[in-house]
């Protein structure tokens, strides 16, 4: 079982359970492994839009797939991989192609070296989770904060 409060801790997103269910189908989750769940950051939204951060959802979506196939279901949010290589590989060919502009950032232990170069991402597109199915009634998570970029 997915404990959606520990994912959703310290967000911008209600604790109410019902905008929780929105981002996190429990039965939906444990499907595929792994699970990327990408939690929107208001600061990156409030600086580049919703249309902005939709964009970069939609690339993480589709990336290398079939035309009209999407490996979210349409939730912008969640995304499900047959297996860890290919996350990782999607990941980073979006990140090294530069396919999303501005979703990848200076990782929070580096910005004092680059806080007064001109165009640096410092602000997250947002949390990033990795959710790993593990037996049959248990998934473990954990926070990826390889979701960063070094220029």
């Amino acid at each position: 079982m997915i404990r959606s409060q520990v994912i959703f801790e310290n967000t911008d997103i209600s604790d109410s359970e019902s905008e929780q269910e929105k981002y996190i189908d429990e039965e939906d989750a444990g499907e595929r492994e792994p699970t990327l769940i990408i939690i929107p950051n208001k600061a990156w939204i409030d600086q580049y839009s919703w249309t902005a951060y939709n964009a970069v959802m939609d690339t993480f979506a589709t990336y290398d797939l079939p035309p009209n196939q999407r490996r979210d279901k349409n939730s912008r949010c969640m995304f499900h991989f047959k297996e860890t290589s290919e996350f990782f590989r999607v990941r980073n060919e979006i990140r090294d192609k530069n396919l999303a502009s501005n979703a990848f950032c200076i990782p929070f232990s580096l910005r004092e070296l680059f806080q007064n170069e001109p165009n640096v991402q410092l602000e997250p597109i947002g949390n990033a989770w990795i959710l790993m199915k593990v037996g049959s009634k248990y998934c473990d998570h954990g926070c990826d904060r390889n979701f960063f970029k070094v220029t």
